[in-house]
């Protein structure tokens, strides 16, 4: 069973209850989002609504404490589900252990997906959430800090274990209140449009807006160099292959080691302006 399935379930299920209907519903899934939703849904309606796990029925109010499937829909959605990302190298069962015993992150995530339109105030709980339960860093640093001060200490470099940045992290909150909005309110028999809510319509088709800054500073993209990086480096291995081809064989592989040096050393600035500029 897909979202837009259990969507169109979910909302026969609500009307099934409030028509007094209190016979046993049956899911059968096995999509973590089902299960997520399911949890949330059955602690929200009286009846009993059972999902099928292999052979095995299991009552969904029983798998998590009411408090906590409270919140299990915005957790998963902002830790990552089938229309977020997640955080790379940070699993799911952590962050819940996290917040189970945690009232300040409980209270946040209540706020979540309340309303559709994403309020400031909430838009910076989620992320002082995410700087502190997330990768373990104080909530008073800005995204471009704590990824310069990674990457410094990275002895293997890697973009991937980086916090977000500024730009792109708001879009990720942008689309967590969203589907977060959209699967609490169960008993919507339409769902808003996703546009403008971290999504975008692109050749007729709607996906997730990565970012809405240019990844350059603008000062930078109108510098009065003549060349851009690309043209430089293909004007450099273009130098490079002709002084190889007048060269000694036995001297060819310091040529190589030379103009490997000096593609590294740009990648290196490109890396270093990257990381430390704001707009990225």
């Amino acid at each position: 069973m897909d979202s837009s399935i259990l969507k169109q379930t979910l909302s026969v299920y609500a009307r099934l209850r409030a028509n007094g209907n209190n016979e046993v519903v049956v899911v059968d899934s096995e999509v973590t989002d089902v299960y997520v939703q399911a949890t949330y849904v059955s602690h929200q309606l009286q009846g009993d609504l059972l999902i099928k796990c292999k052979n095995v029925l299991v009552n969904c109010d029983a798998m998590l404490s009411e408090d906590i499937s409270n919140i299990i829909i915005p957790l998963h959605v902002i830790s990552g589900s089938d229309h977020t990302s997640g955080f790379f190298g940070y699993g799911k069962k952590k962050l819940l252990q996290k917040c189970e015993n945690d009232s300040q992150s409980v209270e946040l995530l209540r706020q979540v997906g309340l309303s559709l339109q994403l309020q400031d105030d909430t838009k910076a709980d989620m992320r002082s959430f995410i700087l502190r339960k997330v990768y373990d860093e104080s909530p008073d640093i800005t995204c471009r800090q704590d990824r310069t001060s990674k990457w410094k200490r990275m002895k293997k470099k890697s973009t991937a274990q980086l916090l977000p940045d500024e730009d792109s992290l708001n879009q990720h909150l942008e689309r967590t209140n969203f589907i977060s909005y959209c699967q609490l309110h169960f008993d919507l028999l339409e769902h808003p449009s996703p546009i403008g809510h971290g999504w975008e319509i692109i050749n007729g088709k709607c996906k997730s807006v990565r970012h809405s800054r240019p990844a350059l500073p603008s000062t930078l993209k109108q510098s009065a160099c003549p060349e851009t990086i690309a043209a430089r480096a293909a004007a450099m291995m273009k130098k490079l292959k002709l002084e190889s081809q007048l060269i000694p064989t036995n001297n060819f592989s310091s040529v190589q080691c030379k103009g490997a040096s000096q593609v590294h050393l740009s990648v290196n600035v490109i890396s270093k302006v990257i990381l430390h500029s704001d707009l990225c």
